[in-house]
């Protein structure tokens, strides 16, 4: 890697971490909206948490790797190809479906726009441009769901045990089993509609990223 590239991804790997850090902070002890340690129940929080920890690993592997030792391997660069497209469904999912229903005072707030729009839009970034040549031919673009479905899978136990979050039984209101369903009630699409529709959302966000990483890698070659 080139020194200005080294730096760049260096700065860019820096404000991840810095700014997804002050972020979950301001959201867990100053925060409109999540207050309290519960925030890390929600899949916003955990992704960034996950985000921070990979471009603190990420960074120090290209410090290794600038030092001419070969330490990233396609295990690690699965791994940031599988969350960054974890951290692009937490920003693609609030200001979708989430942020219509929040006040504006919490929209724009720095704990709002520090973990749903810096961090992600930075991660993409630095995905992209520094540590994109992650193989995921076939079927390996389908790592890209590993954190949703564990996210799914974590929040029904959760609710399963009556845990609360922030006096709701699930974290987000399409989840909801008890007012929307499971299959259709009132009118109204169910629980499992909606996992179905979020996943093949969430299954053709995946393959889009794997496919900008065979055009990156294929631009990169020429």
């Amino acid at each position: 890697m080139q020194k200005s590239k080294f730096y760049l991804s260096m700065i860019i790997k820096a404000l991840i971490i810095a700014i997804g850090i002050s972020g979950i902070v301001a959201t867990v002890n100053m925060g409109s909206f999540m207050l309290s340690y519960t925030a890390f129940l929600y899949y916003t929080i955990q992704s960034n948490i996950f985000v921070v920890v990979i471009a603190a690993i990420f960074m120090a592997l290209h410090i290794l790797e600038f030092r001419g030792k070969k330490v990233i391997n396609n295990g690690w660069l699965i791994a940031k190809f599988s969350l960054t497209v974890a951290i692009t469904i937490t920003f693609l999912v609030f200001f979708i479906l989430l942020a219509p229903t929040l006040p504006v005072s919490y929209l724009l707030s720095f704990d709002n726009f520090s973990v749903h729009l810096i961090v992600p839009l930075l991660a993409i970034a630095d995905f992209f441009l520094f540590d994109y040549k992650a193989d995921v031919k076939g079927a390996k673009f389908l790592f890209g769901l590993a954190m949703p479905l564990y996210y799914l899978i974590f929040s029904l136990i959760l609710s399963a045990f009556t845990v609360s979050f922030h006096g709701e039984r699930v974290p987000y209101f399409f989840l909801n089993y008890d007012k929307l369903g499971w299959l259709w009630e009132k009118g109204q699409m169910g629980v499992a509609f909606w996992i179905i529709i979020l996943c093949v959302c969430f299954t053709l966000l995946s393959y889009l990223f794997a496919l900008g990483v065979k055009l990156r890698n294929k631009n990169n070659k020429n």
